[in-house]
């Protein structure tokens, strides 16, 4: 049967599907391209769907050919903070009106939700059982998603796996959406020679996890019986400073740019996450991709899709 992807089009929707072909899976996408580019998906043999969660009344016609639905459709943590409403409309009212499409649907084997490692807030050595802290609408709200899906678990039999996401980069990630990632976001700056900014001192840690391992992993654990009903940590396990980061894409690029600091934003109340991936090791032996090279992969896609 087919596969899902809701949010498709997107940043990582857009790799996983990427990965779903080229692991033989026929692949529908459905997306309302807010947050995505169709360009993501051009060049990939996919169904494209043009629709919104919040009415999603054109995938009942397709909702029994598929057997796993990955739900990646969000509000960006950006974008979230400026409308509360919106944000819980999306994440919230448009994932419950996904969720009744799969009542009574025998033919749906996983429903894959992916969250955020956001509902953490600050923290070291963060297990998926540690205390949730809401600093933002975006962390708020993408836990609040995990509870309805755990609604439907337990009162609708939804076949569920929970993915918890760190920090992602890679290809895909656009650097001309406002709501671009800072790996992204920096080598561009970086490669133009202008000012990279930080907000902040830059002292903030995070786990940065390459779009490759992360929707290797996704698709991995979306297969596996012994992750049904499960929520995961997916991170690689180690912590980079902001400023170090820039610090070494400058390197990567060669680049001339001046790092300078800006004023912090709402969302900037994170210093410092680190989670531990036990549980993630105890499903799948996996071998992360080193962040230098993840980074050089990065920059060798934005040179081949951008003019410089």
């Amino acid at each position: 049967m087919k596969k899902l992807v809701i949010g498709g089009s997107g940043f990582v929707g857009s790799v996983l599907v990427d990965k779903l072909i080229k692991l033989g899976h026929e692949v529908i996408v459905f997306d309302n391209l807010r947050f995505g580019y169709e360009k993501n998906i051009e060049n990939l043999n996919v169904e494209f769907l043009k629709g919104d969660i919040q009415n999603p009344k054109i995938l009942e016609n397709y909702i029994e050919q598929v057997d796993v639905i990955y739900f990646l459709a969000t509000v960006n943590i950006i974008a979230a903070e400026n409308d509360y409403s919106d944000c819980i409309q999306t994440n919230v009212v448009g994932l419950n009106k996904i969720l009744e499409l799969t009542k009574n649907k025998s033919n749906i084997k996983r429903f894959v939700y992916t969250s955020t490692s956001s509902i953490y807030g600050n923290g070291v050595e963060i297990q998926e059982n540690t205390n949730k802290e809401f600093l933002n609408i975006y962390a708020t709200t993408k836990y609040q998603g995990e509870c309805l899906c755990k609604l439907y678990q337990n009162t609708e039999n939804l076949p569920l796996t929970i993915i918890r996401y760190t920090n992602i980069y890679g290809r895909n990630q656009r650097p001309e959406s406002p709501f671009c990632g800072v790996v992204s976001r920096f080598i561009e700056k970086s490669i133009k020679g202008e000012d990279i900014e930080i907000t902040g001192d830059g002292n903030q840690i995070r786990d940065f996890l390459s779009v490759e391992d992360a929707t290797e992993l996704t698709i991995r654990l979306s297969l596996l019986d012994s992750t049904l009903g499960d929520d995961i940590n997916l991170n690689t396990g180690n912590g980079h400073n902001i400023r170090d980061l820039a610090e070494l894409i400058k390197k990567l690029t060669n680049s001339n740019s001046k790092i300078i600091s800006i004023s912090e934003r709402k969302i900037d109340n994170i210093k410092c996450r680190r989670l531990k991936n036990d549980k993630l090791k105890s499903f799948i032996d996996y071998k992360f991709l080193d962040i230098e090279e993840g980074i050089i992969q990065t920059i060798n896609w934005y040179k081949n899709n951008y003019k410089i």
